[in-house]
């Protein structure tokens, strides 16, 4: 197969359009992750953390279960490490050891250290959640408990909202359960805190998950909390049709909000619901980041009135 254009390549009169979807493909593709550290053994320690197993890795970090040891006895974590060392690196570890600190738990990990291996890379040690993904979950559920949790989820995500913080790699790995049924949201390395207009920009396209990235973020233009309700339409329509599909988008124009609950809610309901949220989806997926749902909170209003309607609807009829 061929490789995707380069959006370097083309000529500058090409269309808008033309060279979004030439960046999208770019980014599927991963040349524009950061690498993993060339050559280097499995590391074994970050600062006081023994690794065991690696649980995760991303564009900029690889996350390992851990231990240390301490007066009562072995504490247990999940260490986030940097793939490479570097200032820029450093800066973004740092940026999301302060969001993780002032934002509200159990909406998120607690931390439980942060500094450099001896190789100089960054590490965060944060709580270890015992918990399934959103996607897990809705596995054994029905539409309409997804359509619930998936309420939650938006509620969870407002957390961060009202702080001023938007997320910046919504996608259904970074949306986890506790066993109490918390949502927690996973993962602040591409977080921009709205407080700090010189603090690290969730607006970077590497280390984006470009199947859940909004518009805006493709093209490294300003970003905001729509950013975010556009990336939960994606997780929305993933968790209720139970399956992954590409939604393309144009610039100027509207993102495809059609949903199709045939195969995970056949029959009269599963029409209704997916009629309904066709209407949210069709404004959270907005290309415009003006013409969507500003915050996570108002998306989960309209995912109430979804609900609201639904349960009404017998009674309607």
């Amino acid at each position: 197969m061929a490789a995707p254009p380069d959006p370097a390549d083309l000529p500058d009169d090409a269309p808008e359009a033309e060279q979004a979807e030439a960046l999208f493909d770019r980014l599927l593709a991963g040349p524009l992750h950061l690498a993993g550290a060339d050559g280097l053994e499995a590391p074994t320690h970050a600062g006081p953390w023994v690794l065991g197993a690696r649980i995760g890795t991303g564009g900029l970090s690889t996350v390992y279960v851990a231990i240390r040891p301490t007066a009562a006895g072995p504490q247990r974590a999940a260490v986030k490490l940097a793939k490479r060392s570097g200032d820029e690196t450093a800066a973004l570890f740092a940026h999301e050891a302060r969001l993780l600190q002032r934002l509200p738990t159990p909406a998120v990990a607690h931390l439980l250290d942060a500094g450099e291996s001896a190789d100089g890379r960054a590490y965060l040690a944060l709580e270890r959640i015992e918990g399934r993904s959103v996607s897990a979950v809705a596995r054994d559920q029905t539409v309409w408990e997804r359509l619930l949790l998936l309420w939650r989820v938006c509620r969870a995500v407002d957390g961060l909202h009202q702080q001023e913080v938007v997320h910046g790699d919504l996608k259904p790995d970074h949306l986890v359960l506790r066993p109490d049924g918390t949502v927690v949201v996973l993962d602040l390395g591409l977080a921009r805190d709205l407080r700090d207009p010189a603090a690290p920009a969730s607006g970077r396209r590497l280390g984006l998950t470009p199947e859940f990235a909004a518009p805006e973020q493709i093209l490294g233009e300003p970003v905001g909390t729509a950013a975010d309700v556009y990336a939960l339409g994606l997780v929305i329509r993933e968790v209720l049709e139970g399956r992954r599909t590409h939604v393309p988008w144009a610039v100027g124009g509207e993102t495809d909000a059609g949903i199709d609950l045939s195969e995970a809610a056949p029959g009269a309901s599963g029409a209704l619901i997916g009629r309904y949220v066709g209407e949210v989806l069709r404004t959270a997926l907005q290309t415009d980041p003006a013409r969507r749902y500003p915050t996570a909170g108002a998306l989960a209003c309209a995912l109430d009135d979804v609900l609201d309607a639904v349960a009404e609807a017998p009674r309607l009829a």
